[in-house]
């Protein structure tokens, strides 16, 4: 599907696979976590920028994921889902803290920005995680109902 394979900088021991390609119209680095030989969890890891435009990046995978998954699961992000607007002690004042996640069916996907590794590294850049969650756990919409009782 156009990417190429890199190699593999995770840790030793762990079964993975690194890959350059297409996502969310850009290019990034894709990584994917197995367990047992099975797929575990993977990420998205967006190209390095400055925090401004790795704000902006995150804002735009935000729309999208939005778009394909719906309303998230936990949103302490300034950009509103509908025209009500949202309740200012659920968004995270530093939009280095900002975080979405979504829960669907057995698939838990958050959407952040994040540090480079180095301490005096001022580059940042947009992420996408997608967890495979237990058997047992609940889409939104049952969570949704647990919160009303």
């Amino acid at each position: 599907m156009g990417s190429r394979e890199l190699p593999w900088q995770g840790a030793e021991g762990l079964e993975g696979y690194s890959f350059e390609g297409t996502a969310f119209d850009r290019v990034v680095s894709v990584n994917y976590f197995c367990k047992e030989g099975r797929l575990d969890s993977g990420h998205y890891l967006f190209p390095f920028e400055d925090l401004d435009a790795a704000v902006e990046s995150y804002h735009r995978l935000h729309q999208d994921l939005v778009k394909i998954y719906g309303a998230p699961f936990v949103d302490n992000t300034p950009w509103p889902m509908s025209s009500t607007p949202k309740d200012p002690r659920s968004i995270q004042s530093d939009p280095r803290n900002y975080l979405t996640s979504w829960r669907t069916g057995n698939l838990w996907i958050s959407a952040s920005v994040m540090k480079g590794a180095a301490p005096d590294d001022a580059k940042w850049r947009a992420i996408v995680l997608y967890r495979k969650l237990p058997g047992g756990a609940r889409p939104n919409k049952s969570l949704e109902r647990t919160r009303e009782r």
